[in-house]
């Protein structure tokens, strides 16, 4: 008996009860009036001293990673960087003097 009381959007067809269809149609007729949004703006520009300065660099986000936010390419400044040379340390040997201590 549910299925008969629902009522189609005349902007996007899904089907509504009786007392919500009123309250869609109005937010879907604006939506879908609405123009499209822009493309967002992938490289960007940097300039020193703001926008009338001199490009200091540029910025764009690498191709196929997908759109996840505040993701970094950090592939490309690790590969222009050369490896350090690892650091020496003998925790092991501490841990060990320090488990003997306890005991």
């Amino acid at each position: 008996e549910d299925s008969e009381a629902r009522i189609a959007c005349q902007t996007c067809g899904r089907k509504f009860a009786m007392d919500r269809i009123g309250k869609h149609q109005a937010i879907c007729h604006k939506i879908a009036s609405k123009a499209p949004r822009k493309e967002f703006q992938v490289q960007r520009t940097y300039n020193e001293g703001g926008s009338g300065g001199a490009v200091v660099g540029v910025a764009a986000s690498p191709k196929g990673k997908g759109r996840g936010r505040g993701r970094m390419n950090m592939d490309a400044g690790l590969a222009n960087r050369p490896n350090p040379a690892p650091v020496k340390s003998n925790w092991r040997a501490q841990s060990e003097a320090f488990r003997a201590a306890i005991q």
